[in-house]
């Protein structure tokens, strides 16, 4: 059993490494609201409209971030996002890279 539990301790050690080294390679990426024709934008707990609500980003909503790719689910495409300490889901079709 001691056996085990060092085993299991080393592959434990091993994979936080690994983790460690893929999140230094993820770049964060800030974004604007655009299309959304004066409305707010609904921040969505899971990809789908169905969900619960986290929050809504306003129609000239800045800051927002995201490291990850928009992924389709249903019709839409969806991208998650973080903006004011807030993390979810929204219509990938609303963001706008925001270079500066």
């Amino acid at each position: 059993m001691k056996g085990r539990n060092v085993q299991m301790g080393i592959l434990l050690v091993i994979f936080l490494s690994l983790n460690s080294a893929f999140a230094s390679k993820i770049k964060m990426v800030v974004y604007t609201i655009t299309n959304s024709n004066g409305k707010m934008t609904p921040v969505y707990v899971n990809p789908t409209v169905h969900s619960e609500k986290v929050t809504d980003i306003p129609a000239n909503g800045k800051g927002i971030k995201s490291s990850s790719r928009k992924i389709k689910y249903g019709s839409r495409y969806w991208q998650k996002i973080s903006w004011n300490s807030k993390i979810g889901w929204v219509f990938a079709d609303r963001l706008k890279y925001d270079p500066r």
